[in-house]
């Protein structure tokens, strides 16, 4: 099977890559530079920005699985940046659509999309669409589930909650407490009484990687 990752480079994806190279499967990433540290991964060097000069090369590798973690500019999470990042999803799974044999997608969503300040989410919760971002998410969510649909192909939409782990960015609240600890300093926490669900990030990896293989229906998945 040909498994195709996009965001390979980022936090999620280089433990997904990492998880990946265990398997049987043929696995290519995009991504703007070569990652050298996983032989078995084939890199298609190139961006959202310039799909054009990468067209060859994804129709020669024909992914039959994509998981799509891409998402440009974290922490900014402004219009303009939600903005570009639905549009060039959405350009990007209409040339995937029309000059590929993909038969399943698996993305990588947010538990933001629920926008609930106390208790539980459950897949059954509405959306809550108080930022761009999520505005964003969802809007690329409803696209993609019509589209998947007309096209008999399997949409996997993961909503991952609060990832933790090696290689997370140093202003995130583990490893900013980690680092104040160490400096003996009393950590600044905007909302110390928080109460979140935290999740292994080679955990979140892991399940990407087994849901390429699942016989997982098309719907909503919290991953927490």
């Amino acid at each position: 099977m040909n498994i195709l990752v996009t965001g390979g480079s980022g936090f999620i994806g280089l433990h997904l890559l990492k998880e990946l190279a265990k398997s049987r499967h043929r696995v290519a990433v995009i991504s703007k530079r070569e990652i050298t540290v996983l032989s078995s991964i084939e890199t298609i060097i190139g961006n959202f920005n310039s799909l054009d000069k990468i067209h060859k090369k994804l129709i020669d590798f024909q992914p039959e699985v994509i998981l799509h973690l891409s998402w440009q500019g974290i922490p900014d999470f402004s219009f303009n940046m939600c903005q570009k990042n639905l549009s060039d999803s959405i350009k990007f799974f209409d040339w995937i659509f029309e000059n590929t044999d993909c038969n399943k997608i698996i993305m990588s969503g947010s538990c933001f999309e629920y926008g609930k300040k106390q208790g539980a989410c459950s897949e059954s919760d509405c959306v809550s669409i108080d930022s761009y971002f999520t505005w964003a998410k969802h809007s690329l969510n409803q696209y993609l589930s019509i589209r998947c649909a007309e096209m008999d192909i399997i949409l996997n939409w993961f909503r991952i909650f609060y990832v933790y782990g090696p290689g997370q960015r140093e202003e995130s609240l583990i490893p900013l407490l980690i680092k104040s600890i160490r400096a003996k300093e009393t950590p600044l926490i905007n909302t110390p009484l928080n109460k979140n669900d935290f999740i292994y990030v080679e955990d979140v990896a892991r399940a990407f990687a087994v849901a390429a293989d699942a016989d997982l229906p098309s719907g909503l998945y919290n991953l927490g």
